[in-house]
């Protein structure tokens, strides 16, 4: 009994083989890539919206202390005006964060006060006319896992005009709506590295007035 060989030819064994081609493997990489990316686009954009919430959500829950404490750190005693020197007639003012005393215009700066230990004292590494709150060494503010801090400046009103009618400035005779009144500027920043060498501004720029306490 003869048997007979069938042999199938090359080009039909290649149709009719399974598997995919170079093309569609490629092709199908490409669709997967772009859809991984646009996945991966909106968990960053969640992340990023998250940490900026985070972040405003720390300002929202620091800015109203920060004002009081300030103030009060800020605010003239007459224990303070005793143990620094200051004169009796700036009791119930507020130190302004002003680098000498000629800017102040008969309102006291804080370069101007002889500090010992850490009331008032400005830090070196701050922007001109601005101090920190908490004040370093003291630890930032923990929220969420974050470090937070503040920088402000603290100024009398523009409008005070702390001047008598000749001009003549320092005088406290002169009617005006603003006197005693002092801008407190704030922004508050991300503070990564504790100690502000990285500090990353996290809200917009925060403006309180407030006013003396006075008497006059």
């Amino acid at each position: 009994m003869n048997r007979r060989s069938f042999s199938v030819s090359p080009c039909l064994r290649g149709r009719n083989a399974p598997g995919f081609t170079l093309v569609e493997i490629l092709a199908a990489l490409s669709v997967l890539i772009i859809g991984l990316a646009g996945i991966i686009g909106l968990l960053y954009g969640s992340f990023v919206q998250g940490h900026l919430a985070s972040d405003r959500n720390a300002a929202a829950i620091m800015l109203p202390e920060a004002v009081r404490q300030i103030e009060l750190e800020h605010l003239i005693t007459e224990s303070t005006a005793t143990t620094y020197g200051i004169a009796a007639d700036k009791v119930g003012m507020l130190v302004q964060t002003l680098q000498s005393a000629t800017e102040s215009q008969g309102v006291v700066p804080f370069s101007n006060i002889q500090v010992n230990g850490d009331f008032l004292k400005p830090q070196a590494s701050t922007p001109a006319n601005m101090n920190e709150w908490p004040r370093r060494p003291a630890k930032p503010n923990v929220i969420g896992g974050l470090y937070y801090r503040i920088r402000y400046r603290l100024e009398k009103h523009e409008d005070w005009v702390p001047h008598d009618l000749n001009g003549v400035e320092g005088a406290e005779n002169v009617s005006s709506s603003f006197r005693g009144v002092y801008v407190l500027s704030m922004c508050v920043y991300r503070d990564n590295e504790q100690d502000m060498s990285k500090a990353e501004q996290v809200s917009d720029p925060v403006v309180v007035y407030l006013r003396d306490r006075k008497g006059r």
